[in-house]
C-alpha cells in the first residue's frame, strides 16, 4: 500500500522539488498559481471526478440485479465491516 502511495505522489513531488531547485520561491508560487487557476467550468470538474464512481455503482447495481452473487457484502450480512471479516475468513489477503 505504501509503495502505491509513493508511486502516485512521486511525479508531483519531483515537480515541486525541481521547481524549487531551479526557480526558487518565485517558481513554486508561480506553479501554485497555475495549479489553482480554473480554466473550465465547475461542471467539467464534476464530470471528471464523478464519472468513474457513478459508472462503478451503476455496474454494481446492474450486476446485482442479474445475480445475487454480485450483491455487496453489506447487503448480505447487514454489517458495514462484514467485508473485512469475509475476506479474512476466505483466506485472501488485502495488499
Amino acid at each position: 500500500m505504501t509503495i502505491g502511495l509513493i508511486m502516485l505522489a512521486g511525479p508531483s513531488l519531483a515537480g515541486l522539488l525541481l521547481a524549487g531547485v531551479f526557480s526558487g520561491r518565485a517558481g513554486l508560487s508561480k506553479m501554485l498559481v497555475r495549479l489553482l487557476t480554473w480554466r473550465v467550468s465547475w461542471r467539467w470538474y464534476a464530470v471528471a471526478l464523478l464519472t468513474a464512481p457513478l459508472l462503478t455503482v451503476g455496474a454494481g447495481v446492474a450486476l446485482s440485479l442479474r445475480s445475487p452473487e454480485f450483491l455487496p457484502v453489506i447487503a448480505i450480512t447487514g454489517d458495514p465491516f462484514g467485508g473485512l471479516a469475509y475476506r479474512s475468513r476466505a483466506g485472501s489477503t488485502m495488499s
